[in-house]
């Protein structure tokens, strides 16, 4: 070898850098999809997480309303001078819940604004269950009058309404953080997207880069050597040129082959001066192509190995692939899930719309009872007018009878017949007025009973309204909740799309490993050359030994 030999990396070496990078391409692309997939995950489990305390609040507001009305059925039934002992087990339970989740509404408020609504609900609520609880159970043990009952219905009502409010004000705020949370999520992955393209394109443009400089570095050394040993075949080589050398097998190639040139012009010079030595040196240049042959083998025997890994990276990449595959099915099926979500909330909402039509037709038919009993009480009022005209009648009757009487009397014997007449007509009188003074009686219950009738369907009809303004909420929370499950089908379906671009990216790599696979056959190719071109020398320097009276002639074509 010459003093001009470089150090650098050997074929294997530059082979191995190359699976080396497409193997950190392919980890790199784990990680930095795994921490999308993180993000994604954070941002869906937050979601979820106010999802969850919309529904806890919502099932606390359902109670809290329950509870209020449990008190109202109270003030109802206040007549039986003490609260029924099933529905004083349902106020007991109710308020039971109300205060064991009291301490879970301060763990639902996360910001300011929050946990002052929840301190205003832990102010009002003690005293809503003292008023149903303990005030109301008093004011129907001891049978109060009505303007006490029309006082703690205000009062229950007014409490209710100081406790609602901030509760619903605290839905609202959460719904709209779980929106907030839904569009970061989505911009979240608008971005990972844009990045991960970019991250793919720069791992393409560095891989590119390096297969041309690596390349370049195998190629160029062999076509140098090629040319050298064409013009040395063609018999006009110049024998002062040498290849530059490196530390790669093709370099040890272009050494071998530098002391060739050496020995060829050490030849050729010794011919010029001496032929006699002429066959010692065709022997010299068969032991030198024979150890150019083995070089070559050696140098094909590594690029085998090095096309056997090149061939294990693309079945692994392939691998990767499919389980980037599975992932996306995977994904489908989470896409798929939230569309059948979708689809039971849109069937709850529905069932909110029957519900209200239900407590419209309630509200219409209270209605319809009102005026049939207020129908009832004017029916009754004529009626006790009758049995006024018929009271004055039969008062009238009974006066006639005692003239009759009278006139009897003054008749003697001759009026006796015409007495017991008008006794019996006065009896009949007085039946009469009995008869009426009951019937009277009875016609003013009714008019009592239907008065209490009118009072006790009109507080109907304002439960039944309030419970149809309940059913509405409900129906615009499951509105909101439905548009919500259809944003993260939504995203969940650009993630599946995501996926399948990384797909896409393994299959590129897998292709890009079979060409390197492909280029080192090449290589093989050009090395069986090489060894085909020292197979040639080895039988030229045979043919040295016959040709020695030729070579003089041919020596003076080379430059020495």
């Amino acid at each position: 070898m010459n003093s001009r030999t470089k150090k650098g990396l050997t074929i294997k070496a530059k082979l191995m850098a190359i699976g080396a990078l497409f193997l950190f391409t392919v980890g790199a692309s784990e990680v930095f999809n795994s921490i999308i997939i993180t993000k994604v995950d954070n941002a869906l489990s937050e979601l979820n997480q106010r999802q969850s305390d919309v529904s806890f609040l919502a099932s606390f507001e359902v109670t809290l309303v329950e509870f209020t009305l449990a008190g109202m059925d109270a003030i109802i039934d206040k007549e039986q001078g003490k609260i029924a002992s099933e529905l004083k087990e349902e106020m007991q339970s109710e308020s039971k819940f109300l205060k064991e989740n009291m301490s879970n509404l301060q763990n639902v408020a996360d910001t300011k604004e929050e946990k002052q609504l929840v301190d205003e609900i832990a102010t009002f609520y003690p005293q809503l269950e003292k008023a149903i609880l303990i005030d109301l159970a008093d004011l129907i043990a001891k049978r109060a009058d009505q303007a006490a009952f029309d006082t703690i219905d205000d009062e229950i009502d007014g409490l209710m309404q100081k406790i609602d409010k901030p509760l619903m004000a605290i839905i609202k705020s959460l719904e709209e953080e779980s929106q907030e949370a839904v569009e970061e999520m989505h911009t979240q992955m608008v971005e990972a997207a844009m990045a991960r393209r970019t991250f793919a394109a720069v791992m393409l443009l560095v891989a590119g880069v390096a297969l041309f400089f690596v390349g370049n570095s195998i190629l160029k050394p062999i076509r140098d050597a090629i040319r050298m040993v064409q013009d040395v075949a063609e018999g006009e080589g110049d024998l002062t040129k040498r290849l530059e050398t490196k530390g790669d097998e093709i370099g040890q190639l272009a050494g071998w082959f530098n002391v060739f040139m050496n020995k060829l012009h050490g030849i050729i010079s010794q011919v010029q001066t001496n032929l006699v030595t002429l066959k010692q040196a065709s022997k010299d240049l068969s032991d030198l192509s024979g150890t150019l042959a083995s070089g070559s083998d050696e140098a094909t025997s590594r690029s085998n190995s090095v096309a056997v890994s090149a061939e294990e990276m693309s079945a692994n990449m392939n691998a990767v692939a499919a389980a980037s595959e599975q992932a996306s099915v995977n994904v489908t099926m989470v896409a798929s899930a939230a569309e059948e979500m979708n689809a039971t909330v849109s069937e709850i909402a529905g069932n909110t719309a029957k519900a209200r039509q239900i407590t419209e037709a309630a509200v219409s038919k209270t209605v319809q009872a009102s005026q049939r009993v207020d129908e009832l009480g004017s029916a009754a009022k004529e009626i006790s007018k009758v049995t006024e005209a018929i009271t004055e009648i039969s008062d009238q009757t009974n006066l006639l009878a005692l003239n009759a009487t009278i006139e009897a009397a003054r008749a003697g014997e001759a009026g006796k017949g015409f007495a017991v007449v008008a006794n019996e007509i006065k009896e009949l009188a007085k039946q009469t007025a009995g008869a009426t003074l009951e019937i009277r009686q009875k016609i003013e219950a009714i008019q009592s009973s239907t008065n209490m009738t009118v009072s006790e369907i009109s507080e109907i009809k304002t439960i039944i309204n309030d419970v149809n303004d309940i059913v509405t909420t409900i129906a615009t929370a499951v509105e909101e909740q439905s548009v919500s499950t259809n944003e993260i089908a939504t995203n969940v379906s650009q993630a599946a799309m995501g996926i399948a671009e990384v797909n896409d990216n393994v299959s590129q790599s897998s292709t890009v490993s079979t060409q390197i696979s492909k280029d080192i056959g090449g290589v093989n190719r050009i090395s069986g050359q090489i060894k085909e071109h020292s197979d040639n020398v080895n039988t030229q320097s045979q043919d040295l030994s016959r040709l020695a009276d030729q070579l003089a002639s041919i020596v003076n074509q080379f430059k020495l």
